[in-house]
């Protein structure tokens, strides 16, 4: 009888705590901490925080909200229904019986109320979020405004003052399942427009990529592999409307 008890005590004292599984995309650099001893592996549990570096970061609420999470990031599990964004691009899938479920960032708090939203938490500019289905209820967090019911399609930034900005909503600024290698930009110089930029990473969708003065666009040749980038020194150049990374974030870029 005595071990049963036990048994059962244990059973119910981890049953009611918060807990969610992870998985992260292949080369991602991550630290785990936790506000207690107890949990290992790839699970975290209320008050563990996750700080992600490079790569993605898929997350699975006992709830059964899924949410998936681009570097960098930094958030902290607060709940099973409530979590922490201090700094990242999240993409959230959120079923009916999950309904509250909460993110909380330094610009705001989005209530879920049954739907698929993104939001985008940066260090060094206003927050956004993004509805792509059902409704969420944002609340700033600057001033004491009524919260804002959004719907499908529509999208919010932070102003200074604290005032929810209307914005496009894009569902291509989020990930919203794990790649298969790091997210990348990539100028291949090959195919029918040579300069044109692909890859897995978010941004890449509406890079353009383009010379300065068209009467000394470069050319291509053949390089190592497919084709390659002619400059002749003459000042020619190649400029791209990405904006690249914010602040003193590491960045890798790789040319042969």
């Amino acid at each position: 009888i005595v071990v049963g008890l036990i048994t059962l005590q244990t059973f119910f004292v981890a049953s009611s705590a918060a807990e969610l599984t992870f998985e992260v995309s292949p080369q991602s650099r991550f630290s785990v901490t936790h506000s207690e001893d107890q949990v290992a592996g790839s699970t975290l549990k209320a008050g563990s925080r996750l700080q992600l570096s490079q790569g993605v970061v898929q997350l699975t609420f006992e709830s059964g909200v899924k949410a998936v999470v681009l570097a960098p990031a930094d958030f902290t599990l607060n709940e099973d229904n409530k979590l922490s964004l201090a700094l990242g691009r999240a993409w959230f899938d959120v079923p009916a019986e999950a309904r509250g479920f909460t993110v909380v960032t330094d610009d705001f708090t989005v209530v879920d109320l049954g739907t698929e939203f993104g939001v985008h938490a940066r260090a060094f500019d206003s927050d956004e979020v993004h509805v792509f289905k059902g409704l969420v209820s944002v609340e700033t967090t600057l001033n004491e405004r009524s919260p804002d019911t959004l719907s499908a399609g529509q999208a919010r930034r932070v102003s200074d003052d604290g005032e929810l900005v209307e914005i496009l909503a894009d569902a291509g600024e989020f990930v919203s399942a794990l790649p298969s290698n790091l997210p990348a930009i990539h100028w291949s110089f090959d195919g029918d427009e040579p300069f044109a930029a692909t890859g897995c990473h978010p941004d890449a969708v509406g890079v353009e990529t383009y010379s300065l003065d068209e009467k000394k666009r470069p050319n291509t040749a053949l390089g190592k592999s497919g084709k390659s980038l002619l400059l002749n020194g003459n000042g020619q150049s190649l400029v791209t409307n990405w904006p690249g990374f914010d602040g003193s974030r590491p960045r890798t870029v790789s040319s042969w």
